[in-house]
C-alpha cells in the first residue's frame, strides 16, 4: 500500500507552511518511515538551522522519540544529525522508555487489586493506543495512565473507595482512575453522555497476562480526536495517533465512526481532527475530509476553513499554544462541539498572529 500523502494545500498561505524543522518532524512522525519519506528527510536534515530549537520542539509536540527513531534510520544510510542532538534524543528516549515500564509494573500491580475488588479494568487514551496501535511504545511521550473501573462510585461504595483511593494517592501519583467516567474522555461533563456506552461495546484484550479492556476502535478514534482537542488541536502527537489509529485497523470504517460520533455530539470535533491530521501527516483517500460520510456543509465549512491558513502545519509557533488556557476545553467546549466555526475563531484569536 502505498503512502498516504496529506491533502495539499492550494492557497498562497501554502507558501508558508513551515520550515525545514517542521517538514522533517512531519516526515518523521509515523510508526514506519517509506523510502520516500527517507529521502525527503535527508533531503531537509542539512536545512536545519537550530537543532537544540528542533529537539526542544519536538519534546512540545510529544514526537521526540519519532524524530530519534528518524535520525537512527537516517544514519543507517550515512546521513547523520549533529552529535549534540542524538545525545540528547537518546536521553529523552530512554527516560521515556524507563518510566513507562515503571508506570506500568505499577499499574499492572493496580489492575490485579482492582480485580480482587471484583471490578473490571478499562485502559484509554495514550495506554491503549500504546497496546494496540505502537509497536514501540516508548517513542511515543506520556506521563500519566488512565484507568476506568466499570462501576461507579455509587456503586462501589464509600468503604471500598476509600481503600482503593489509599492506594492509588499514596503509591500511583501517575495514575488517573476514575470509575464509570472520565473528565478527559467527556471534558468535564461538557459531552453528556453515560460512559457505560463505551463499555457496552468494549473489547478485552491481555496485557501481560491480565485481562483488561479497550474501547471499540470507533469510540478510540473519537477519544483520540477529543484528546487532540485538548491540545487545541495543535499537538502533533495526536495527529500522530489519529493517523496510526486509521491506517492500523481495518476494521475501523469511516461511516461506522461519523454513525457513532453523531451519537456521542462529537461529529465536528472528530471532523477537524481528522482534517489537521491528514494537512499534517497524510491520511488515506476514504479518510480525507472531503470523502467522508458526513455533512456536506459541515465538510465544505472545514475545509475551506482548513486549506485558507497553515497554522496548524507550523510546529514551532504552535508549540507555544499548545499548553495555554489550560481550560480551554472546559470554557470553551460546548459551542464549539456543536459549531466547528466558532472552534476555527476562537484558534485564530488564540494563537500567535505570526503562526496564521
Amino acid at each position: 500500500m502505498s503512502e498516504p500523502q496529506p491533502t495539499p494545500l492550494k492557497t498562497a498561505a501554502g507558501a508558508r507552511c513551515g520550515s525545514a524543522a517542521d517538514l522533517l518532524l512531519r516526515v518523521f512522525a509515523r510508526q514506519e518511515l517509506a523510502e520516500g519519506n527517507l529521502d525527503r528527510a535527508r533531503h531537509l536534515l542539512p536545512q536545519v538551522e537550530d537543532w537544540d530549537k528542533l529537539v526542544e520542539i519536538a519534546g512540545a509536540h510529544g514526537v521526540e522519540g519519532f524524530l530519534w527513531a528518524g535520525l537512527q534510520s537516517l544514519k543507517k544510510v550515512g546521513t547523520a544529525a549533529p552529535l549534540g542532538a542524538q545525545q540528547a534524543l537518546t536521553a529523552a528516549v530512554t527516560k521515556q522508555q524507563s518510566g513507562k515500564l515503571y508506570r506500568w509494573k505499577r499499574v499492572l500491580e493496580l489492575i490485579d487489586y482492582l480485580e480482587w475488588q471484583g471490578l473490571r479494568v478499562m485502559v484509554i487514551k495514550g495506554t491503549a493506543l500504546d497496546l494496540l496501535v505502537y509497536d514501540r511504545p516508548w517513542l511515543t511521550s506520556s506521563l500519566d495512565v488512565d484507568v476506568v473501573t466499570d462501576m461507579s462510585k455509587q456503586e462501589i461504595g464509600t468503604e471500598r473507595l476509600t481503600e482503593i483511593f489509599a492506594m492509588v494517592v499514596s503509591q500511583l501519583p501517575f495514575v488517573e482512575l476514575e470509575f464509570n467516567e472520565h473528565h478527559d474522555v467527556d471534558l468535564n461533563h461538557t459531552l453528556r453522555f453515560d460512559f457505560s456506552m463505551f463499555w457496552d461495546r468494549a473489547e478485552a484484550t491481555e496485557w501481560e497476562g491480565r485481562r483488561v479492556f479497550v474501547m471499540a476502535p470507533e469510540d478510540l478514534l473519537i477519544t483520540a480526536a477529543i484528546s487532540s482537542s485538548r491540545r487545541r488541536f495543535l499537538q502533533l502527537k495526536r495527529a500522530c495517533d489519529i493517523r496510526e489509529l486509521v491506517l492500523r485497523n481495518s476494521t475501523l470504517l469511516p461511516a461506522t465512526a461519523i454513525e457513532r460520533a453523531s451519537q456521542l455530539r462529537s461529529l465536528p470535533t472528530l471532523l477537524w481532527a481528522l482534517g489537521v491530521a491528514d494537512l499534517c501527516l497524510g491520511l488515506p483517500d476514504m479518510w480525507k475530509l472531503q470523502n467522508l460520510p458526513a455533512p456536506d456543509g459541515w465538510k465544505r465549512s472545514l475545509f475551506e476553513r482548513l486549506i485558507a491558513n497553515c497554522g496548524y502545519l507550523n510546529l514551532i509557533p504552535n508549540a507555544a499554544n499548545i499548553y495555554r488556557h489550560r481550560h480551554f476545553h472546559w470554557s470553551v467546549m460546548p459551542p464549539l462541539i456543536l459549531n466547528p466555526g466558532a472552534h476555527f475563531r476562537y484558534i485564530r484569536k488564540s494563537i500567535t498572529p505570526s503562526v496564521l
